[in-house]
Order: C-alpha cells, then structure tokens, then sequence
C-alpha cells in the first residue's frame, strides 16, 4: 500500500526502555553482538545488523542492514533501508528514501510512505481545516458532490426538456396555423379560379347556344316562311287556271249549248249559266279557301314540328355540352384541388420536418452544454475540495516528520549511569523537521528503575513515553 500525500498519520512514540550509555559526538555507536559496517556517526544497538559503513544511520533491533544510506533509520528486527536516507520500522523496507512501517511493507520512492497493505483504524471525523478526513468523510463528501451534481443536472435537463417542447409545441402549432392558413387560401383561391373558369365557360356556352338557337330558328323561320310564301303561290296559280280552265270550258259548253237549244232556251241557259258560274264561282272559292287553310295548316304544323324539333336538339346540345364543361370543369377542379392538397401536404410535410429538426438539434445542444456544464461545476468542486485535502495531508506528513524527528530525540537522551536519579536533553533533526526532548531516569531500587521522556518538535507536537524496568538473577 503506497501513501502519496494522502493519509494523516498518527504517530505512537516508541520509548527504548533499554539502558544505554550513547557515545559522544563523532563517535560510532556498537552495542551487540554480529554488528558490521558501523562507522562515523552511525549507531546501532541489536545484533546481527550490518550499517553499511553509514556516517550517520541509526539501527535499533537485530538482523537489519543499512545500504547506500548515509542517514538512515531502522527500529526493530529485520529491517532494511537502502540507496536514500529512508526509514524503517518494525521490518519494513525502505528504498530510495522511503518511510516503510510494519513487517512487509516496501517504500521504495521518497515521497512514498508504506505500511505494509495495512488498514489506519479509528481516525476520527476532521472538524478543523487543518484536520485530515477519514474515508468516511471522504465518501459523504464524494456522495454530497455526486448527489449536488446529479440533482443540478436533473433541474438543469428538466428545464431544458420543458424549454425544448414549449418551444417544439409553439413551433409545431405556428407551422399547423400557418399550414391550415396557406391551405385554406390556396383552396379558396383555387375554388374561386374554378368557379370563374366555370362561370365563364357556363355563360360562353350559353351565349354560343342561344347564339345557335337564335341562328337555327330565325333559319327555320325563313326557310318555313319561303316554303309556304311558295306552296301559297303555286296553290293560288293552280287554282287561278283551274278556274280560268273550267270557266272557259263551262263557258264553251255554255255557248254551244246555248246555241243548239236557240234562243227560247237563252233565259234558262242565261239563268242556268249565271247559277252555275255562281255556283263554280263558290265552289271555287271553297276549293280554294280549303286548300290555302289546309296549306297553311300544314306550313304552321311543320313549322311548329321543326321549330320544336329544332329547340329540343338545341336543348339536348346545350344540356350536353353544358354536361360535358360541368365535367370538364369538376375534373379540372378535382386535379387542381389534388395538386393543391398535394402541394400543401408537401409543404407542411416539409416544414414541419425542418421545424422537429431544428427543435432536436436545439434540444441536443441545451442538454449537451448544461451537462457540460454541470460536469465542469462538479469537477471544480470536486478539485477544490481535493486540493484543500491535499493540503491537508501535506500538513499531517509534516507533522509526522515532526513526530519522527520527536521519537529520534527521545531515543537519544543519553543516561547518566551510578545514580539514583539523572536528566538528559537530545535534538534531532528528520525531513526539515527539528525536535527537542527531556528525560529522567529513577533507580528506585537495585531491581527496578523508572525513565520519564518528553519531546516537542517544530509542528507543536508533544511526545510523552514512559517505562519501568525490572531486573532479577
């Protein structure tokens, strides 16, 4: 487990209740047995240990070794720090500067510090702003943020939905208007073209009928009046030499039997003549009058027969051709009206296509840029919050140096042996951070002796360690 800046550490200061008398200044320390490598400055108290000719490495356990390590530390069994002046404790292994703490741990980089894939339990919920946060804290934060942004983007994609149909709605609704008011217009205007061409074509063929009609009749009218002006005219000349021919026969007759019966006979024939002629004369005039009435009633009934035939062929031509230009016209008003409705539909099909497109691409991008948004506002909470835990944590590494730098000074108190009672004081320097310690030791009696140490360093930290010792053959 690898720790970059990011946990508070809590450090128990570790008090050697072992007597020892240290060495002065530049001078090697070597307590045990098996020890190698301890020069300069080094220390080392344990057995088996190798200090890798450090100058200035302390050890303090059994079976640990110091390599390329001018200023390295290790406290307790088994451990190991090499190439950097890292730390071990407890049987970790540090390189390249690494603070290693517990049995398996590896730090192998100077910003790193490893415990040994262990848990830190029981750290409790930071208040002030120097304090560090536990996961937990952690956690809420992450769910405070996520759940802050979920509902931020929920509001913000709810009002983009509502704005993005109240505005497809209005649009929808504008381009039904506008449609329904362009189709009524065109099949009004279409309806009032069709009636005119109607009406026009309707009175052309009336007027071209009556025109026809008038034409046809006023013909047959010449035509009735010629032929009975004739009939009346050879009827009148046949009559004429009818008579003329029965008078000049009547007339011979008359003459020669007037001449054969001689005169007594004159007054009867005279009377006779003058009844027959009147009597021809009548007959005459009857014969004629019936054949001029006949005649005429012949000229009027054929006249009337053509004259009605001639209106119920005008009728039934005008009903035709009128039958033929309404159909003419329903047609072309029925394609017209066809063309128009398809025309129209093709138009709103069109427009309302354009309108949900532009709805679609408006709406996607309202929602892309308010999710954009919303992420980049999350993000930066989010950071801002990391950085000031980052912060956080960097302040707590410094303190635990300065905790380190603490124990170190504790650890170096020197003990004044031969009497009841002895005080000593110790610095230390670790990481950039100073410490300043104080302890005193009481024989009580020849088998039990008591040591009271207590350090402060440069973070304001407070160390305290306490020990009794008992001793027996």
């Amino acid at each position: 487990m690898k720790i970059h800046s990011h946990l508070k550490i809590y450090l128990i200061t570790i008090t050697l209740s072992t007597y020892l008398v240290l060495p002065t200044a530049n001078a090697a320390s070597n307590i045990g047995n098996g020890n190698s490598g301890v020069s300069s400055n080094a220390s080392v108290v344990g057995n088996n240990n190798d200090a890798g000719s450090s100058s200035n490495g302390i050890i303090l356990g059994n079976n640990s070794k110091l390599s390329g390590s001018e200023n390295g530390v290790i406290i307790g069994n088994g451990g190991s720090v090499e190439n950097g002046d890292g730390v071990s404790i407890g049987g970790g292994h540090s390189s390249n500067g690494g603070i290693a703490i517990g049995s398996g741990s590896v730090a192998s980089s100077a910003d790193e510090m490893n415990i040994g894939n262990r848990q830190i339990t029981g750290v409790k919920d930071g208040v002030n702003q120097s304090d560090a946060a536990n996961v937990g804290q952690l956690k809420t934060t992450a769910d405070t943020v996520l759940n802050e942004s979920k509902i931020y983007t929920d509001d913000k994609a709810a009002k983009t939905l509502v704005n993005a149909n109240t505005y497809t709605d209005s649009k929808v609704t504008a381009t039904l208007n506008e449609t329904k008011t362009y189709t009524d217009d065109k099949s009004s205007e279409t309806l009032v073209n069709a009636n005119t061409y109607t009406d026009s074509k309707a009175a052309v063929t009336l007027n071209e009928s009556k025109t026809y009609t008038d034409d046809k009749s006023s013909e047959t009218l010449v035509n009735a009046n010629t032929y009975t002006d004739s009939k009346a005219a050879a009827t009148l000349n046949e009559s004429k030499t009818y008579t003329d021919d029965k008078a000049a026969e009547t007339l011979v007759n008359a003459n020669t039997y007037t001449d054969s019966k001689a005169t007594a006979t004159l007054n009867e024939s005279k009377s006779y003549t003058d009844d027959r002629a009147s009597e021809t004369l009548v007959n005459a005039n009857t014969y004629t009058d019936s054949k001029a009435t006949a005649t005429l009633n012949e000229s009027k009934t054929y006249t009337d027969d053509k004259a009605s035939e001639t209106l119920v062929n005008a009728n039934t031509y005008t009903d035709s051709k009128a039958m033929t230009t309404l159909n003419e016209s329903k047609s072309y008003t029925d394609d017209k009206s066809s063309e128009t409705l398809v025309n129209a539909n093709t138009y709103t099909d069109s427009k309302v296509e354009a309108s949900v497109n532009e709805v679609n691409t408006y709406t996607d991008n309202r929602i892309t840029e308010s999710f954009n948004h919303s992420l980049s506002e999350g993000k930066s909470y989010f950071d801002n919050k990391a950085n000031q835990l980052d912060k956080k944590i960097n302040r707590n590494y410094e303190r635990g140096n300065a905790g380190i730098a603490g124990a170190m000074a504790m650890s170096s108190i020197p003990q004044k042996y031969g009497f009841e009672k002895s005080f000593g004081m110790a610095i230390s320097n670790y990481r950039s951070q100073q410490a300043l310690a104080f302890g005193t030791d009481w024989n009580v009696n020849s088998r039990l002796v008591s040591r009271i140490n207590v350090s402060i360093d440069t973070k304001s930290g407070v160390g305290f360690g306490a020990g009794l010792a008992f001793g027996a053959n």
